[in-house]
């Protein structure tokens, strides 16, 4: 949101034109002072009266408001979501109240798909060891609090549950059964994030199909999966919209294009590459990955999304890398060709 804020400052947007709302206490700190500070009444003024200040010319909201709110206001034209989910855009979209027949209401509703919404997934081990520590954690704190009562001193049984949550991600304390318990609601939520944003972005690949299902295999259940076919699906979400996918690029395709600067204005094309100018080509590599997030460039764990030597992590953007022919002089080859063609 900070970083959001900030562009939006740059680009010449007064900062008394625009309005936050949050529920985290980070974004505080990173704020301008005067949006924090009039956070409550707009808050306020949403509950109240069911609108937005008419001095609020963009809202940035987080999660807070998708659901609880109506926002009666009739000259909001444009709103711009990160979710990838149905649930949420209904959600958002169905916060401002409109009528389709005299012009009201929402003109776009623009789903930003270059963005990655969810959080990080644990990965496997992580999920399996807590799954199996569980049943260890509970002796380790009784020995440790046993530990302290006899130093005669008071034992703050909460900051080592908090201890706990930070550094397992499937551990929580159940304060009515008063024991620790592996959490299946984060596995679950796990899984099923993962699937709507490999759904979400199937789709716009997909875009233009015709809309097919396959019947697969779901803990036990077989159900019908939408395969192909967004735009048909989406107009049954939105059945009042017109719908369509801007002509823009792909987080990889951004990404090779970046890339293929870097390596344009650096001289790294047609020219024999040394161990430096491959070490400068990986660092570039590796600073696209953190910027985009390896999800969005299409590596399937961060394992894969470190490539340690220069071919692959070429061969990832579809640029191709050929070793030396002289084997008396060690260093790879960019040629033209390859970073030019699809």
């Amino acid at each position: 949101m900070a970083e959001l804020i900030a562009k939006l400052m740059d680009m010449g947007i007064p900062v008394n034109d625009m309005g936050v709302a949050y529920t985290s206490s980070d974004n505080a700190a990173l704020l301008p002072s005067s949006l924090v500070e009039s956070k409550e009444l707009l808050r306020e003024h949403l509950v109240s009266k069911s609108s937005i200040p008419q001095n609020i010319r963009i809202f940035v909201t987080t999660s807070q408001n998708k659901e609880g709110i109506s926002i009666e206001d009739d000259d909001i034209k444009y709103m711009f979501s990160e979710s990838h989910n149905k649930a949420d855009l209904e959600q958002m979209a169905g916060r401002v109240r409109g009528n389709p027949e005299n012009g009201t209401g929402l003109r776009c509703l623009a789903i930003i798909h270059d963005v990655d919404p969810f959080p990080p997934f644990a990965g496997y081990v992580e999920k399996e060891l807590d799954r199996v520590l569980v049943d260890q954690v509970e002796g380790v704190l009784k020995k440790h609090e046993k530990t302290i009562l006899d130093l005669g001193k008071n034992y703050d049984y909460r900051r080592d549950i908090d201890l706990v949550h930070k550094n397992h991600s499937f551990i929580r304390y159940d304060f009515i059964g008063r024991c620790f318990c592996f959490y299946k609601g984060r596995e679950e939520s796990d899984g099923q994030q993962n699937d709507d944003q490999l759904t979400f972005h199937s789709w716009i690949d997909l875009w233009d199909q015709p809309l097919r299902y396959e019947t697969r295999l779901v803990e036990g259940h077989w159900v019908n999966v939408t395969v192909t076919g967004a735009s048909e699906l989406q107009e049954t979400w939105f059945p009042y919209s017109m719908l369509s996918l801007p002509n823009v690029d792909t987080p990889k395709e951004g990404a090779k294009k970046e890339l293929v600067s870097f390596l344009m204005e650096n001289g790294y094309v047609n020219t024999l590459l040394d161990s430096l100018k491959e070490a400068e080509i990986m660092n570039q590599i590796h600073a696209m990955i953190k910027k985009y997030g390896y999800r969005q460039l299409g590596f399937r764990n961060k394992k894969d999304a470190l490539p340690k030597t220069l071919i692959p992590a070429l061969r990832h953007f579809g640029i191709l890398a050929e070793s030396s022919r002289n084997h008396k002089v060690k260093g790879h080859y960019i040629r033209f060709e390859s970073i030019v063609s699809d």
